[in-house]
């Protein structure tokens, strides 16, 4: 799952030039005129607006729902963890450890 998020935002990044960021206000690009159809929410934050046949209108990034999302993935096991690990599963064991020591 982490594989095709970081690819799909990798695209995101070079033909919008949207950046996902955890702050501000939501941004828009709009990469050709004309009226989307539909609205899919691909990952947390990032919305891409599509005609009746799928070619891209424009994308949405929404610094509060990206900053959701990454708090979620971080859960279980996708993104980066509060002591920075990118993985959380790395420091599961850790986490028990911890919570069974101090309560």
């Amino acid at each position: 799952m982490s594989e095709v998020r970081d690819g799909l935002l990798r695209l995101v990044r070079k033909s919008t030039g949207i950046r996902p960021r955890k702050t501000g206000k939501p941004v828009e690009k709009v990469v050709r005129e004309g009226e989307a159809s539909r609205t899919v929410s691909v990952v947390g934050g990032l919305l891409l607006h599509l005609t009746g046949d799928f070619k891209l209108m424009k994308v949405t990034m929404d610094p509060h729902q990206w900053k959701l999302q990454c708090q979620a993935l971080s859960v279980v096991g996708i993104g980066r963890d509060r002591d920075g690990a990118t993985d959380v599963s790395v420091n599961h064991d850790d986490y028990f450890v911890d919570a069974i020591l101090n309560g």
